[in-house]
């Protein structure tokens, strides 16, 4: 079976550098489930908050990574009526949407000798029409194959199994695009928005089919404008670029 442990982030303090750790903060373990727990406080959502956000996970999963216990990190960022709570979950194993990735990725090689998530950002690329963002080291697109018509993937095109794997100019280029997809969201559906973001690391020493993190972050409001709602990938797409 696998286990998780749980390490909940809240973003207001973010706002300004602290020296050591206060017992609010500090990650501790729930007697009963074994879980790590940490609970504060949700921060309302901003084009700085977007960009702190990125600084915080990178800092946080420095620390985290090198767990032995633990096998993945999932990070759950969730926004509801414009205020941001993040929650780091470290799982023993892969999740089983992990595996369900992973298991594609072996049928994908086998069939096209290529990296799946690859191809897919390459096809994406190529194609064009759901793309959203596009710089030197991530992307961000409207999935072809998605599960909500409202639902963003963002990808780096350099593999990196983990946001610590990633370079400084990555690091730089993430929160430059994390900042310009939440300034489309909050300009298409006002400072009520609200969204949820999944940040999946892909699990050590595991599913090396899996070759790159991923974020999907699905907004569960109706636009401001009711007329502009898309409900195709492609006008998703293009709908929000209007708005970048």
């Amino acid at each position: 079976m696998t286990q998780t442990l749980n390490h909940t982030v809240d973003v207001r303090s973010l706002v300004r550098p602290t020296s050591g750790t206060s017992p609010e903060t500090a990650l501790r373990q729930d007697p009963l489930t074994g879980t790590l727990v940490s609970v504060l406080n949700p921060r309302p959502l901003s084009l700085d908050t977007a960009t702190v956000l990125i600084d915080d996970y990178l800092e946080r999963l420095t620390e985290l990574v090198p767990r032995e216990d633990v096998a993945q990190w999932v990070i759950t960022e969730t926004c509801h009526a414009g205020l941001v709570t993040a929650e780091f979950t470290g799982y023993s194993g892969p999740t089983h949407h992990t595996r369900v990735v992973a298991e594609q990725g072996r049928r994908w090689r086998q069939r096209a000798s290529g990296d799946l998530l690859t191809d897919v950002m390459t096809a994406e690329l190529l194609e064009g029409d759901r793309m959203l963002l596009n710089n030197a080291h991530w992307i961000a697109f409207a999935p072809y194959a998605s599960a909500h018509h409202r639902e963003i993937m963002i990808v780096p095109k350099a593999p990196a199994r983990t946001l610590v794997a990633t370079t400084d100019e990555e690091r730089e280029d993430l929160a430059t695009t994390y900042r310009q997809l939440m300034g489309a969201l909050l300009r298409a559906f006002g400072p009520q928005l609200s969204y949820h973001a999944t940040w999946t690391m892909a699990p050590i020493p595991h599913c090396r089919e899996i070759s790159r993190l991923w974020c999907s972050v699905t907004v569960q409001d109706a636009p401001v404008d009711s007329t502009a709602d898309a409900t195709t990938p492609e006008r998703t797409a293009a709908w929000l670029r209007r708005l970048l």
